[in-house]
């Protein structure tokens, strides 16, 4: 029987996509109904899916680049390409949040009573199984 090998290429994406797929899943499951009233604000919905998909999209970029390209570079060099995607990163995301924080960020104030409630339910689940 030959031996098959496996490419960590074709298995990162698909792992990746189950964690983060059964870690969504939850969270949706775990959102209160006042919750998804958020998603009716104009402009959050598309905000969160490039929330989402920007981070792994400089993952893959990362990972390719480390695969592919960065073995030609010193470890500085290296060290610079994570940080220039950081940057970038922080950057894109930063400047889309702040011009929607700034336009509705008095309409977060309803929501503010919702995360404590949630963020109590969440410690009492997590502390309530820490001591069985």
């Amino acid at each position: 029987m030959a031996k098959t090998k496996i490419d960590s290429c074709k298995t990162t994406p698909i792992v990746f996509l189950l964690l983060g797929g059964m870690w969504a899943i939850w969270g949706l499951r775990k959102m209160p109904k006042e919750g998804w009233e958020m998603f009716k604000i104009s402009g959050f919905r598309w905000r969160i899916l490039t929330s989402i998909i920007i981070p792994l999209a400089a993952m893959i970029l990362l990972i390719v680049w480390f695969w592919y390209y960065g073995t030609e570079y010193n470890v500085w060099q290296n060290i610079a390409v994570i940080l220039i995607v950081l940057l970038a990163l922080g950057g894109i995301l930063g400047a889309m949040w702040a011009r929607w924080g700034t336009k509705y960020g008095k309409d977060m104030k309803k929501f503010e009573k919702m995360g404590e409630k949630f963020g109590k339910k969440f410690e009492e689940e997590f502390e309530g199984k820490d001591k069985d």
